[in-house]
């Protein structure tokens, strides 16, 4: 029997609640026995010792997938406060660029929050897809990213774990989801070199995340030691650095960068 929790469709529009069945985590697999406005967890995606992520999905009346998502279970007593504070700051912004929880309800005494899958792809399934990106492209891309952390971080958002996997290009914009409380000192690869020893994740981090991402498109694939040359590879190498001061002071500081290179 699958986890179910059941939307509350007359709740606030901002806002959902939702109940849940059952009482462990494990039993958070396979096919419900019946779905009536139901978000249903599947498989588990990720883990650390403070959360877990699941596959989710909305299902209607007649059985039909409606949407898709991700949903994440924090475990983690310590980062609750930090889950909460994100929470509510996600909930007050309207910035274009970020992709709101759609559900927000208890598992087992822990929160848990649903986020959509956005519709369109990924800058990593996009770059899956086709390959490699040319510098054009790559800076194009920097900026469009450059523009939405400026706003974010200026509305006091950070994202702290950003991957090629949580943007999303529309138009010349892009939208940025995989938003979950961050751990300093428990990932590896996925936060800044500052994050992973300790630290916690500011504007610097995303900016170093920022460059990841750069590095793995003109790459085609996931990069951790990457070398590059011209304007562009020094500012990536820049961006790249394990020292936050020696990134550029800021986004809209990287964005000048970046606009040079057009």
């Amino acid at each position: 029997m699958a986890r179910r929790f059941v939307t509350d469709r007359g709740s606030a529009p901002k806002k959902m609640s939702a109940e849940l069945d059952g009482s462990a985590l494990a039993s958070m697999r396979g096919e419900a026995d019946e779905v009536i406005d139901r978000w249903v967890l599947g498989d588990e995606r990720a883990q650390n010792p403070v959360w877990r992520v699941y596959d989710a999905r909305e299902v209607g009346r007649d059985g039909r997938v409606l949407s898709s998502g991700r949903a994440v279970v924090v475990h983690g007593e310590h980062v609750q406060q930090d889950c909460r504070e994100r929470l509510d700051r996600l909930r007050a912004c309207r910035h274009p660029a970020v992709i709101h929880p759609v559900l927000e309800s208890r598992v087992d005494g822990w929160p848990v929050v649903v986020m959509q899958r956005p519709k369109e792809p990924s800058v990593a399934q996009i770059c899956r897809r086709e390959g490699a990106f040319n510098e054009r492209r790559t800076v194009r891309l920097g900026i469009a990213l450059a523009e939405v952390l400026a706003g974010l971080h200026g509305l006091g958002l950070i994202h702290g774990a950003l991957t090629w996997g949580c943007v999303h290009p529309v138009g010349r914009s892009v939208r940025i989801s995989g938003w979950r409380p961050v751990l300093p000192g428990a990932w590896s690869d996925r936060v800044a070199p500052e994050v992973r020893e300790g630290a916690p994740a500011r504007a610097q981090a995303d900016l170093w995340s920022l460059g990841r991402i750069l590095a793995n498109v003109l790459d085609g694939r996931p990069t951790d030691l990457w070398r590059g040359d011209g304007a562009l590879g020094r500012l990536v190498m820049q961006l790249l650095s394990a020292d936050p001061a020696e990134r550029p002071r800021n986004a809209t500081v990287l964005l000048s960068a970046l606009a040079r290179l057009r």
